[in-house]
């Protein structure tokens, strides 16, 4: 479980600084370049794949971890 909670981890991290980083290029090339960036992010499928996202992380946070035996 704690493979998956860091795969979910650095997916999420990977997904949100990407998208960061391509706003701020966007933001730098021109306020239209942001524009259409913003638009293009604001569709259906990215919000559905942060809706995932975050139910996903809630309920793979949620899962307890087994503790090793002594």
């Amino acid at each position: 479980m704690k493979l998956a909670k860091l795969v979910l981890v650095i997916g999420i991290v990977a997904l949100v600084g990407g998208g960061y980083i391509a706003s701020q290029i966007a933001w730098w090339q021109g306020s239209e370049q942001a524009m259409a960036y913003a638009a293009k992010v604001d569709q259906p499928p990215i919000r559905i794949l942060a809706s995932i996202l975050f139910f996903g992380a809630i309920i793979v946070g949620s899962i307890p971890e087994k503790e090793p035996k002594p």
